[in-house]
């Protein structure tokens, strides 16, 4: 098990170097990953709910780091039509293409 751990931070790692594919500060990764839990597990988070997640940093931090995803276009930020304040971060069709991407180095990873 833990060679194909090793395998897949290799493939992930080379990915990464790779020209056209994102490169994500870890704590932006950070709040992708935890929005993209959500997302699996069919719930959208408000704006106000992504900023109560601490692991990644103070609720201004997050905010900022929402504002940076959705500028380099991994998350879109929806208001709801009969409430203004209340905004859903969804994630972009450029998001799911990154998570397709280290989901086959983990299919990678295990095949060896």
């Amino acid at each position: 098990m833990l060679n194909i751990y090793f395998r897949f931070l290799n493939l992930t790692r080379a990915l990464e170097s790779l020209p056209g594919h994102p490169r994500l500060e870890a704590g932006d990764a950070k709040l992708l990953e935890i929005l993209a839990m959500a997302w699996h597990d069919g719930k959208a988070l408000t704006v106000s709910e992504a900023m109560l997640e601490e692991v990644v940093g103070a609720p201004a931090t997050i905010y900022r780091k929402l504002r940076k995803l959705q500028e380099a276009g991994f998350v879109d930020v929806i208001e709801l039509e009969t409430d203004r304040r209340m905004k859903f971060v969804l994630p972009s069709a450029d998001a799911l293409k990154y998570f397709k991407r280290i989901a086959d180095c983990m299919t990678k990873a295990r095949a060896g």
